[in-house]
């Protein structure tokens, strides 16, 4: 599988809005599964299954027509009910 070179680190609500338009427009149909959460203390693991067909730029990735299927592992730090990390 390729690496898509998704910025792993996004501050900001104006970043993130951005990094779901770029999805959105390189896969429209993108879905994502969480497969699992684990949550210790005031950290959180979600392990999620990301999956759309590429029909757009798409990060280092051109069209193609194909299905991609991705796969990340999120770490929260929780401070007041409120993501903080």
């Amino acid at each position: 599988m390729e690496d898509l070179l998704v910025p792993h680190h996004i501050k900001g609500l104006e970043n993130l809005k951005q990094l779901f338009i770029t999805i959105r427009q390189g896969c429209p149909d993108w879905y994502e599964t969480i497969e699992e959460i684990i949550a210790e203390v005031d950290k959180v693991w979600v392990r999620t299954t990301y999956t759309g067909t590429n029909v757009g730029e798409f990060f280092v990735l051109a069209p193609t027509g194909k299905k991609i299927t991705t796969y990340a592992v999120d770490i929260y730090r929780i401070v007041n009910d409120k993501i903080v990390e």
